[in-house]
């Protein structure tokens, strides 16, 4: 019975990534500065030059969720700050370490296995890099189509 419920934030995860998909977010969608999924990921990982880099970020970036975007769009009461990146004096936007964001991480981790599990979404993670894309399965699609 559980595997068939769909919860609110997997509900809200699934329309959102559809809609990205289509390119319907809502007004006020709100993204941190910059997402680099990495210069070799699953989608192609025969992909060795810089514009094949390129073609493969953007696709990623249009049609898969980051999870930032959740903690930015679903979460309201998460505070952003900025930390120097690791290859020198880069600021990067980045989210308070709080309670309410220990909180966040924790649902939305569980979440996201949860669909993993049920076959909704697929992880699609950069090897060089924290950021982490969710994109929908034809499962997750169909399902998703249903609550759009």
């Amino acid at each position: 019975m559980s595997e068939k419920r769909i919860g609110k934030l997997e509900r809200w995860i699934l329309i959102h990534i559809y809609k990205k998909s289509m390119n319907e977010l809502p007004k006020g969608w709100k993204e941190l500065e910059e997402y680099k999924p990495g210069p070799i990921n699953k989608r192609n990982p025969w992909a060795q030059t810089a514009e094949d880099v390129a073609d493969q970020n953007e696709e990623i970036k249009r049609t898969c969720l980051n999870k930032d975007e959740i903690f930015l769009n679903y979460f309201d009461n998460l505070e952003l700050s900025t930390m120097v990146t690791h290859g020198g004096g880069d600021l990067k936007e980045c989210f308070r370490t709080t309670n309410q964001y220990r909180s966040a991480l924790v649902i939305v981790s569980r979440t996201l296995k949860r669909m993993t599990e049920k076959g909704l979404i697929e992880i699609i993670q950069g090897e060089y890099t924290i950021a982490t894309f969710i994109e929908l399965t034809h499962a997750g699609k169909l399902v998703a189509e249903r609550y759009c």
